[in-house]
């Protein structure tokens, strides 16, 4: 009766997970893929991709996220796709949340001292630290937290605030250097960190200065409408904030 033989079951076999290479088979592997292509550039492209997925444990997505534009490398590089701590030159430190990016993504922080601004600062502030955060020039998905170690000496009832600089377009077309402000500040267990609401935080990249202000920071001026909460950035611009929407 072949009823009994077509009702009987494969065995099944658990999935196991991927085992990794040993030292030798590895080492055997990446001098496999060098002799693969008979071309010098696509060999050495290939050892280093090959390299670079076993060294740092990343995933192909991840690996290829990487650009020219991430030349020079700095001494650590961080590669996500889901968030983390990000520390940079200089004691910077970023925090990401889960889902702040849209995939696997180079995040670099560097150092930026004083000197080596676009433009000065405003004599109404006072320099803490800067940071330029490069993330490849996508936008975060959601608000980003910056921070850098708190220098001593400062003041206790300080008040900070963290300022990008930009040039602003006036009316009739003339232009002038500004900082920006993204956020306020605060200090917490030794570092100053972005500290918004009300302000919508970090989104962006590029120079983000951190200023403490000077004890008095001159008259406010609102431009433009403002809605139920401070949204929309500040601009701080000879001696006064100035209010913009771009609606």
């Amino acid at each position: 009766d072949p009823t009994v033989i077509l009702s009987a079951r494969a065995p099944r076999f658990q999935k196991k997970l991927p085992r990794p290479l040993a030292i030798d088979a590895t080492k055997a592997l990446i001098d496999t893929v060098e002799i693969q292509s008979g071309k010098e550039w696509v060999a050495a492209r290939d050892v280093a991709v090959i390299t670079l997925l076993y060294g740092c444990g990343l995933r192909i997505s991840e690996a290829l996220s990487l650009t020219g534009a991430d030349a020079p490398l700095p001494d650590t590089l961080r590669i996500t796709g889901k968030g983390g701590k990000v520390a940079g030159e200089g004691g910077s430190q970023l925090d990401i949340p889960d889902g702040a990016l849209f995939g696997p993504t180079v995040i670099k922080l560097t150092q930026v001292a004083e000197v080596e601004l676009p433009h000065p600062i405003p004599p109404e502030a006072i320099f803490i630290g800067a940071v330029d955060l490069d993330n490849g020039g996508f936008p975060f998905q959601k608000e980003v937290k910056l921070s850098i170690p708190a220098p001593a000496g400062l003041p206790t009832d300080a008040q900070f605030f963290v300022a990008q600089p930009k040039i602003h377009v006036n009316a009739d077309g003339s232009e002038e250097e500004v900082y920006v402000i993204i956020d306020s500040a605060k200090r917490v267990d030794g570092r100053i960190t972005t500290a918004s609401p009300p302000f919508a935080g970090i989104h962006g990249f590029g120079i983000f200065t951190f200023l403490m202000a000077q004890p008095s920071i001159g008259p406010v001026t609102i431009s433009g409408r403002l809605g139920d909460n401070i949204e929309c950035p500040l601009i701080y611009l000879k001696g006064k904030i100035e209010f913009f929407r771009d609606d």
